[in-house]
């Protein structure tokens, strides 16, 4: 293999000494790396037709982790590509291994999902046109090809009324970008668009973390908004389950497996005492009471109850489903028979649960469908969600705030719990370095398996 490999001249008999003592992988495989990039060297100059140089070593070249796991092993290749960064011998282009992941798109019978890297999204929009500052003219009418059929796509998946859907749009498209994360501003351009999951709106602002939410600003209004969360939201819909709703959020032959199951479950005195806890006391919270019973946090006491009711597996912690059988008798065990149920026109979807499903659904559609829908017909002329929570101008908050708790307490029966979480607050308590790291982090960000790597000497 050595009389193959085909090495840059910096990496010396003395220097490959160094490597072989700093390194947790047979000195060999570096030098197979070294070669690989050597090779892809010689290909991009035969590409382009221009003469094979040392100049060329400056150049970035793809490789694509699998072929690293190859390489170096699974366990060992970031290890080993971080050594060779610090020795100096090596340089990792970051600003291609992330970019931002589109939603689903249909194209002619197909379904894709796009990645473009965050290197290649150097911009601009002048009105609905979309310009690439790329040097290859193919590559430009490529990428604003591709632009175009991710944002008809988009559009076309928002299954709402027209004014709800055209408000969502609105609201949207007025969001000053520079107030948003640097990530979001690129999604920003694609618009909304809605899962086939939950009806879940997705959108610029959906992966942002809560904590730089309140700087989001209209670029027509100089007028601070307000975050309203539907607290607890995924048990709030739980407790209110019912016949109808899986009928209203399933499809005919999904609820009709369903509904013997759903009048079960409500008519059970382990979901009756589940569902006054969570709809009528005062003094007592499911996380909590949880969270004490095993001597943990309330987030942690959450993510393990989402997982026994809501998820797709079993809870690995048994004495979950101990405490939850104690003070709710009978109630998990036909939760288990509900996520059993294997339904018709979902079976694609193996990785959820029928109750996530349903309850996605069922707050999609209070949320979207019921309370923006009367908040507009209201004069409410501007609003934005994440899920659970709308994000209204403070002008309009206060007649919103009675507008969401009529129509919750209206359309499921019960009085919701709808809230102003003060994230400026949250804010308060973190450093300017970690505000920095969160802009830089933000969650819309999505990794990219290949890496542009650089030779140094």
């Amino acid at each position: 293999m050595s009389d193959l490999l085909l090495l840059p001249p910096y990496l010396t008999e003395e220097r490959i000494k160094k490597i072989s003592n700093e390194v947790d992988v047979d000195v060999e495989r570096v030098l197979l790396f070294y070669s690989l990039l050597m090779y892809r060297n010689i290909h991009e100059s035969n590409k382009y037709e221009k003469p094979f140089t040392e100049s060329r070593l400056t150049d970035h070249h793809q490789v694509h982790s699998s072929m690293l796991k190859i390489i170096f092993g699974r366990s060992k290749y970031r290890k080993t590509i971080e050594v060779l960064m610090k020795m100096g011998l090596l340089k990792i282009n970051d600003s291609y291994s992330t970019g931002i992941q589109t939603d689903t798109v249909n194209r002619s019978g197909y379904t894709k999902k796009y990645k473009i890297p965050e290197m290649m999204l150097d911009v601009f929009y002048s009105s609905s046109h979309i310009e690439y500052r790329l040097k290859s003219k193919r590559v430009l009418k490529a990428k604003q090809r591709m632009l175009k059929e991710i944002i008809i796509g988009r559009r076309s998946t928002i299954r709402l009324s027209h004014s709800v859907s055209e408000i969502l749009k609105k609201s949207l498209s007025k969001i000053d970008s520079q107030s948003l994360p640097r990530i979001a501003r690129h999604h920003h351009k694609l618009g909304p668009s809605m899962d086939t999951f939950g009806n879940r709106i997705f959108s610029c602002i959906t992966n942002i973390k809560s904590e730089l939410r309140p700087e989001i600003r209209y670029s027509d209004i100089d007028e601070k908004l307000i975050e309203f969360d539907l607290k607890t939201s995924q048990l709030y819909m739980l407790a209110n389950i019912s016949v109808e709703w899986v009928e209203c959020v399933l499809s005919k032959k999904d609820s009709e497996k369903l509904k013997p199951l759903i009048e079960k479950l409500i008519t059970s005195s382990g979901f009756q005492m589940f569902r006054n806890e969570v709809l009528f006391s005062q003094d007592r919270d499911v996380y909590i009471g949880l969270a004490k019973h095993l001597g943990i946090e309330r987030k942690e006491a959450k993510k393990l109850t989402y997982q026994l009711l809501f998820g797709a597996t079993q809870v690995e912690n048994q004495n979950v489903k101990e405490y939850f059988d104690k003070e709710y008798k009978g109630f998990t065990d036909i939760i288990d028979e509900i996520k059993s149920v294997r339904l018709v026109d979902l079976s694609d979807i193996k990785m959820y649960s029928i109750m996530a499903i349903v309850l996605q659904r069922m707050e999609s559609k209070v949320v979207l469908e019921h309370v923006v829908k009367e908040a507009i017909d209201s004069g409410i002329d501007r609003i934005l969600t994440v899920h659970d929570a709308w994000i209204i101008k403070q002008s309009q908050a206060d007649r919103f705030y009675h507008i969401a708790m009529l129509v919750c307490e209206r359309v499921l029966g019960t009085k919701p719990r709808i809230e102003i979480e003060d994230k400026q607050k949250k804010r308060a308590h973190k450093s300017s370095s970690t505000f920095s790291k969160l802009t830089a982090t933000d969650s819309g960000r999505h990794t990219n398996r290949d890496h542009s790597f650089q030779f140094s000497s």
